[in-house]
């Protein structure tokens, strides 16, 4: 009786452990969820937003160019407008007027000393007339480079005339950074600012006469020069030339009569002539 009770009581507990170890099973296992695509921490690159992106700024980028670019004319505009009316001050308290004789070429006359602004036909030089000094007197033509007033400064460029004597000559500033003249003068003058492609032309088998400083326009075909200067003079004056082809190299510098053949630099463009009596270049 007893040992059936055992019996009976044994089953029990293993029937209960059973149970129990099925439930410890099932209860341990948890549904995996399925996530939702859309909802993964992975982010998908979106190629046509990034497009879309980088494109707004290029545009942007662009945009604020430009607009730096206009104010920037824009402050030129100004500032040349400026200096303008400032010039325009300085030639009427100094009783010289000025006429746009056409598209390139600027005049300035006047009487006595002065300095004021000239305008100038572009960066590349320009040619300078000059007549005055019909008193015989001291006659300075000087060039500067004077920079607006907020920056301050400047610098002489060429002594252009100085003379005793009447003078009517051409004269070359090859640089062009010249902006302003300054002249000594007793009586009247007048100056023209000229483009360069004014100068008197040179070509081969051609002559150029002349009795005052003179700029001339190389043609390609020539490559040497027949040169008299000062010929018959009773009194020799100062007789150079000078060609440009980039810089300046001095072909002939005299105070007597002169002739002779002269091997031009290559490339060269422009001759610039400096002359107190009679002259002939010829050109082969």
């Amino acid at each position: 009786m007893k040992r059936t009770l055992l019996t009976r009581i044994g089953i029990g507990l293993l029937v209960l452990f059973f149970f129990f170890g099925i439930f410890l099973l099932f209860s341990g296992e948890e549904e995996d969820p399925v996530r939702d695509p859309e909802e993964t921490d992975v982010e998908i690159p979106d190629e046509e937003n990034d497009v879309s992106e980088r494109e707004r700024e290029e545009v942007l980028r662009e945009g604020q160019e430009e607009e730096w670019e206009e104010d920037e004319e824009r402050d030129e505009r100004e500032t040349e407008e400026e200096v303008d009316r400032e010039r325009e001050e300085v030639r009427r308290d100094n009783g010289i007027t000025y006429q746009r004789k056409d598209e390139e070429t600027h005049v300035y006359e006047g009487e006595g000393s002065g300095e004021f602004g000239i305008r100038t036909p572009g960066e590349s030089g320009f040619l300078l007339y000059a007549k005055g000094n019909s008193t015989e007197e001291h006659f300075i033509i000087t060039g500067k480079q004077l920079l607006p007033t907020y920056y301050g400064g400047g610098d002489v460029t060429h002594l252009f005339v100085n003379t005793f004597k009447e003078y009517e000559g051409v004269l070359l500033d090859r640089e062009g950074r010249t902006n302003t003249l300054e002249i000594t003068a007793e009586g009247p003058w007048r100056v023209e600012i000229r483009p360069l492609s004014l100068a008197e032309s040179l070509e081969a088998s051609q002559e150029v006469f002349g009795e005052k400083d003179e700029v001339l326009s190389v043609e390609e075909n020539v490559n040497t020069l027949t040169v008299a200067g000062n010929v018959g003079e009773e009194v020799p004056g100062y007789f150079e030339i000078s060609a440009y082809n980039g810089r300046k190299e001095v072909l002939v510098e005299t105070e007597v009569a002169y002739e002779d053949t002269v091997d031009l630099p290559e490339e060269t463009s422009l001759l610039q002539i400096l002359a107190q009596g009679r002259w002939e270049i010829e050109g082969k």
